[in-house]
């Protein structure tokens, strides 16, 4: 009887840790991908603002697909936080802030058009793009992280 007590408390456990790594493992390719798509629809948008010949209205709609893409990543940014480890939180907070940088520029340049109606502003450009760059370090660290909690990175 107490044999079969812990190879149920075992069994338990087993699906616990199951259950833990598919929640980890959606939470993380989640945020992968949304970083991905935010990043994708920040670098469209830039291309967008660049064009000296873009309406403001171009650029809105362009601007809109961040906002799209921020929200998605916000909400897998809270996925992970809630799916945990720590080491994982504090990564994804740092590629969140790194991101959120990011978008802060992009946003007061998208402001500047809507505000003047023309595109371009090359003062926007150089922020902008070391801000791409920036974010890479936190990226990188968050997919190693969620590597290591996974276990996959042996």
């Amino acid at each position: 009887m107490i044999g079969q007590s812990r190879q149920q408390q075992q069994q338990q456990l087993s699906e616990l840790e199951r259950w833990r790594y598919g929640i980890r493992q959606a939470a993380y390719n989640a945020c992968i991908a949304s970083t991905k798509q935010l990043s994708s629809a920040w670098r469209a948008a830039a291309h967008q603002f660049r064009d000296q010949a873009s309406t403001p209205a171009e650029c809105q709609v362009c601007f809109d697909a961040t906002l799209t893409a921020w929200a998605q990543f916000s909400s897998a940014v809270a996925s992970v936080a809630v799916a945990g480890p720590q080491e994982a939180v504090d990564a994804v907070d740092q590629l969140r802030e790194a991101m959120r940088e990011w978008d802060w520029i992009g946003t007061s340049w998208f402001q500047e058009i809507k505000r003047s109606g023309l595109g371009c502003y090359e003062e926007f450009d150089a922020p902008f793009t070391a801000a791409i760059v920036a974010k890479q370090v936190p990226e990188r660290a968050f997919q190693e992280t969620a590597r290591r909690a996974l276990g996959t990175d042996r």
